[in-house]
């Protein structure tokens, strides 16, 4: 009786009860993928190229005596740890919405899922062993910087508060998002649907929320900023986490409420969980008494075949052109008018608020509203491409694909136009933005010149090696980490390397930092946004009272100013080395198609 009631007693205040074997199942699972370790070591190398970065620009090798070094470490210290903080504040956050985006979807779509529910399994278990499993991931790559966090704070400047708070925030923002991510995997097995609806659903929450909670309270309530911070912090991590920065910098204005915004998150994640395992557990019953996927709507789905009264469509041109070009984005309706209302409703939200302030006019309005639509299309555009083969591959078609008299550059082909389809739709943002303001008055007409090169160069890049990566990897998650991985390292690595081998070999750099930065299309985008935006910069007031405005004619780029024809130069040298090197992975992504197969 004793032994059966310490067994008892252990059940109940063992976690595992909780997880139950899916969450030791999935950690060895992931424990034998590559993926997991160049996962790692990805990270690392992101963080030390960030870490040296800092310190370089902080503490400059050779320059000044011994004790003006010594005085500066605790600054150099201070700013590494600040780094530290927020760079994984978002790499945890966007690796807990990718990893977890195939969670659920591919237990659904492999049918396994109502087999499991035939064991003592409850859907409470495969719900949290899901997602603990990612979150485990999650928590080892944010343990990797910890030692780098312990190490530097010696130098001083930096409390214990401040490394805990962010490291709380972290986890709790991490484990909101994935459980949003994981809720989102129920509803659809494609991994781009999931992450573009994720990352929507937390700019959505925390940017707009953040944007629309501070003018109610400056405007409606007449707050102060010292009344209205904390209130935005007890709901808001990054305006929270942004007043514990503040505070290392200056004397405390104000509480940052860190903790109740942690205690809100984990509610919030809890509710989101709970919704996850009611959904769950009601696929799993409809798939066992027969019902069908959860992406998939209408009697085809549900009879398994095509309804009578139904006309085959009949194939014409290219059939794998033919395909790519009428696959929906979505496959339910629903999802397709709740992405898109919820798109443009975030956008008149933006507006407006910009127009009660008299800011639509404003070059910095104008400036973040099209960077901000910009990095939109290059992500989704980058996850969409990534995931054009893979899918293929793990609905075991790539094989039969393959096995047809096809060659291999029409496959590339048709999936670079099916991969642009797909993302025309968030592109059709940014494009009617700009054709709207412009049509206002308030953008030159020459913007659309420019950011349709901008886009044209950056896309064709993203979907060349997006075809190239999910050529080589078999699994989603692993190409979709990678594309981005890399677009983020030529676009941002790159100019912080640079900027590194700049303040090293000074004087005579080897690199020039600023001609680096030059060529990436968020510095393109704003150079010319700010052209277009900020036409009547210069005022000229006479004696007589009349004031004349003159158009500035020089576009200010980081190396300094340029005219219009040097702009299109950089522009179109760009374009020229982007759509190169895409065509280049293009061309060896189909190389690769028959090469291992299985």
């Amino acid at each position: 009786m004793v032994k059966k009631a310490l067994t008892a007693t252990w059940r109940m205040l063992s976690p595992t009860w909780l997880t139950g074997p899916i969450l030791g199942k999935e950690l060895r699972v992931s424990a034998r993928r590559r993926r997991s370790y160049a996962l790692r070591s990805l990270y690392t190398a992101g963080l030390l190229a960030f870490v040296a970065g800092v310190w370089v620009s902080e503490v400059p090798y050779g320059r000044g005596a011994g004790v003006a070094q010594v005085t500066r470490m605790s600054e150099a210290g201070k700013t590494i740890v600040m780094t530290v903080v927020w760079f994984q504040f978002c790499a945890a956050g966007l690796l807990a919405i990718v990893l977890p985006s195939t969670a659920v979807g591919e237990e659904v779509y492999r049918r396994t899922l109502g087999v499991l529910m035939t064991t003592p399994i409850t859907a409470l278990q495969i719900v949290l062993g899901k997602l603990a499993s990612r979150m485990w991931q999650v928590l080892t790559l944010v343990a990797i910087s910890l030692p780098v966090l312990a190490v530097v704070r010696v130098f001083g400047g930096v409390p214990w508060d401040y490394v805990v708070a962010g490291l709380c925030l972290t986890l709790a923002t991490a484990l909101f998002l994935a459980s949003v991510s994981l809720l989102f995997s129920v509803f659809n097995r494609h991994a781009y649907v999931v992450i573009v609806a994720t990352l929507l659903t937390g700019g959505l929450l925390f940017g707009l929320g953040a944007l629309g909670a501070v003018y109610v309270m400056a405007e409606l309530l007449d707050m102060s900023e010292s009344e209205g911070m904390p209130l935005l912090a007890l709901g808001n991590p990054m305006a929270s986490l942004a007043v514990l920065t503040e505070q290392l910098e200056r004397p405390p204005r104000y509480a940052s409420n860190w903790a109740p915004c942690c205690t809100v998150l984990l509610g919030a994640s809890a509710v989101v969980l709970a919704a996850s395992v009611g959904l769950v557990r009601r696929v799993a019953l409809r798939q066992m008494i027969g019902g069908g996927r959860a992406d998939d709507d209408g009697p085809a789905s549900q009879a398994g075949g095509v309804p009578w009264g139904r006309r085959i469509r009949r194939i014409h041109g290219p059939p794998m052109l033919w395909k790519e070009l009428r696959q929906p984005v979505l496959r339910r309706w629903r999802w397709r008018i709740g992405l898109a209302a919820g798109a443009v409703v975030i956008l008149l939200i933006t507006y407006g608020i910009c127009a009660a302030e008299n800011a639509l006019d404003d070059d910095d309005v104008q400036i973040g509203c099209v960077v901000t639509l910009l990095c939109l299309g290059l992500l989704v555009t980058a996850v969409v491409s990534a995931t054009s083969i893979t899918g293929e591959k793990e609905s075991r078609c790539w094989p039969l694909l393959l096995a047809t008299p096809l060659p291999s550059r029409s496959i590339v082909a048709a999936k670079a136009a099916g991969v642009a389809r797909r993302v025309a739709p968030v592109w059709a943002l940014l494009a009617g933005h700009v054709v709207l303001f412009t049509l206002a008055g308030y953008l030159e007409g020459v913007l659309m010149v420019q950011l349709a090169l901008i886009v044209f160069y950056s896309a064709t890049f993203l979907i060349g090696t997006g075809i190239y990566l999910s050529a080589r990897c078999r699994r989603t998650t692993t190409a979709v980490v990678l594309n981005v991985g890399l677009a983020g390292f030529v676009w941002g690595g790159v100019p912080t390397l640079a900027a590194l081998v700049e303040d090293v070999t000074r004087p005579g750099p080897l690199v020039d930092v600023d001609d680096v930065a030059a060529v990436n299309p968020v510095v393109q985008a704003v150079v010319v946004t700010d052209h277009a935006s900020d036409r009547w910069r210069w005022t000229h007031a006479y004696g007589d009272g009349r004031v004349v405005r003159s158009r500035p004619y020089a576009y200010w780029w980081p190396h300094g100013s340029e005219d219009a024809k040097g702009t299109h130069g950089i522009i179109l040298m760009s374009l020229v080395g982007h759509v190169l090197v895409g065509l280049i992975y293009a061309r060896r992504a189909g190389a690769r198609f028959r090469r291992k197969v299985f």
